[in-house]
């Protein structure tokens, strides 16, 4: 047998994980790693295989052993903590992250995952520097600068908020939950005008996000536009009787 063999199970394995055939998946990528146990994606599409299949304690267990295989590769500990953060274990996915950033300081994604973990943990002074430096790595990235963004919301600081924000728009326009974000930074900073222009956009990319309509009835009744801002609160309400 040669990694060559172990290829036919992987790649069978993977087109049955697309096909959402995951138990019968799983045996084909055992098999793959089996034969080809440096293969490390086989691991992870079988630990994908196993969560889908209901077999999440084995998949959490697999991914030990192969950090445990791999302990010095920034890439495994990323992809062993999105996974794990995936599936709610943010105490033990924090743990591989900083391993990742340890390992490899220049990777943009092993910061900004950090800087999540850290933030689902209202840990939020801990957060920021690790965006703002996910940013700087990756300036082409919105994830970063979003997430920055977002973690001034969560600090009432609106103002910081306001940069990033504008800098993920500009990054990747159709994002709605930015839009939105952006509008609540601009009506807590009294930038009315601004915020009724980012809120309004927001509503064009998501027409049923109430915190959206409910901003924009604030800010064009800042604005004197008080017909407008009560039919804007007024399909908030709407909106928000709908989705309870």
């Amino acid at each position: 047998m040669t990694p060559k063999d172990a290829a036919a199970y992987s790649n069978l394995g993977i087109a049955l994980n697309e096909h959402s055939d995951f138990a019968e998946a799983v045996p084909m990528l055992s098999k793959a790693v089996e034969l080809d146990p440096k293969s490390m994606p086989d691991y992870f599409h079988l630990a994908l295989a196993l969560s889908k299949d209901g077999k999440l304690p084995d998949a959490f267990s697999l991914l030990r052993k192969v950090s445990a295989m791999e302990p010095q590769t920034a890439a495994v500990h990323l992809n062993v903590g999105i996974f794990l953060l995936k599936h709610k274990q943010p105490g033990e996915a924090t743990a591989h992250f900083r391993k990742a950033v340890e390992l490899d300081p220049k990777s943009s994604s092993a910061h900004l995952n950090l800087g999540l973990t850290l933030r689902e943990a209202d840990r939020l002074d801990e957060a920021i520097p690790l965006f703002q430096k996910a940013a700087e790595l990756d300036p082409k990235s919105s994830a970063a600068p979003r997430q920055l963004g977002f973690a001034f919301i969560h600090k009432k600081q609106f103002t910081y908020a306001v940069a990033p924000l504008k800098k993920a728009i500009a990054l990747d326009p159709k994002h709605a939950h930015t839009h939105q974000n952006l509008g609540w930074a601009l009506l807590e900073t009294k930038q009315y005008d601004e915020a009724v222009a980012v809120l309004q956009r927001a509503i064009e990319l998501d027409a049923n996000a109430i915190a959206s309509h409910h901003n924009l009835g604030a800010a064009l009744c800042a604005t004197g536009k008080h017909d407008e801002g009560i039919a804007a609160y007024r399909k908030a309400i709407d909106l928000d009787a709908k989705y309870l």
